[in-house]
């Protein structure tokens, strides 16, 4: 579980997110970093719980694994973008994009048990919270 929980941190571990964020205006919705991050943990801790039971306990599919490994790249590459790029419109259109991937995931996840999607549902909103916040934050700057 630690294991798949690292694969999902290990962009925030590389690229720090609140170096950019700095340097742009940001509005009321911008909660302190500390708890932007804590919100990401709280995510990740939950899809991970999720992933780890259903790889544990369940019969798993191809289309879970595709799901699962698609989510995971865009999540890395999420930091990536906005460490490398400075680009806030690029960002936002990642973050679409895992959102997407997300309520594939969702989707594979609710096909293989019913419960455990729901775990997965914090992970969505708080996405949703990401699109509504940088997308504010790119009509801003």
């Amino acid at each position: 579980m630690t294991i798949i929980f690292f694969l999902y941190f290990t962009s925030f571990l590389f690229f720090p997110l609140h170096n950019y964020l700095n340097t742009l205006n940001l509005p009321w919705l911008m909660p302190n970093i500390f708890i932007y991050y804590l919100g990401w943990i709280v995510s990740f801790v939950l899809i991970t719980t999720s992933i780890f039971t259903i790889i544990k306990y369940e019969n798993i599919n191809n289309n879970y694994i595709f799901a699962l490994l698609i989510n995971l790249i865009l999540s890395w590459l999420y930091s990536f973008i906005i460490y490398d790029f400075n680009n806030i419109l690029l960002f936002l259109i990642s973050i679409i994009v895992i959102f997407i991937s997300a309520i594939y995931l969702f989707i594979q996840t609710n096909k293989i048990n019913n419960n455990l999607s729901y775990v997965i549902i914090f992970y969505l909103f708080w996405l949703i919270y990401n699109i509504i916040l940088f997308t504010i934050i790119w009509f801003l700057n």
